[in-house]
């Protein structure tokens, strides 16, 4: 069944069929958030506005629901850091979890996809765990396939060299 035949349902009335398509695309669509911010507890709550706002705003899908679950979640992120810019990080007692999460995962992927440019992060994440085309990562992005595929082909070359032993160059 696909996802927009999913959502249909849902729509409907069967509530089972969204809970198809959540078990479907929570876990890449965590991962692709906490690839994005690097913090597992501020990941899980940008991830659970993005459902809630995914199913105030289901009934507006004419086609590619996933597509417009990761638009949102993309939004959601953008928010994530205008907020946290506009905050005082150790104010709040979620901040300081994610400072804390943040050291205790330094030596974690997390932290390594974090030092790729946004950009990068989210053309490869896009590609890797939301499946998307080189052709779906230019509309996401609002750029030409061609700078999509330039992005990821940075991300990839970026990610190794980090990823490398020294020894190895």
């Amino acid at each position: 069944m696909t996802e927009q035949q999913l959502i249909n349902l849902y729509l409907g009335g069967q509530n089972s069929a969204f809970d198809t398509f959540y078990k479907r695309h929570k876990d890449n669509l965590y991962r692709y958030i906490l690839g994005m911010i690097g913090h597992h507890h501020c990941a899980e709550d940008v991830a659970a506005k993005v459902w809630c706002k995914f199913l105030d705003k289901c009934d507006l899908i004419e086609s590619n629901p996933i597509a417009y679950l990761y638009a949102i979640a993309r939004n959601q992120v953008a928010e994530y850091f205008r907020t946290q810019k506009n905050s005082e990080c150790f104010e709040d007692d979620v901040a300081h979890s994610c400072v804390i999460e943040a050291k205790a995962e330094s030596d974690g992927i997390s932290s390594k996809l974090n030092k790729l440019p946004f950009e990068q992060r989210e053309a490869l994440l896009l590609k890797h765990l939301a499946g998307y085309t080189l052709e779906e990562i230019a509309h996401f992005q609002n750029i030409n396939r061609e700078s999509a595929k330039t992005r990821l082909r940075y991300a990839m070359s970026k990610i190794r060299h980090i990823l490398s032993p020294v020894g190895s160059l």
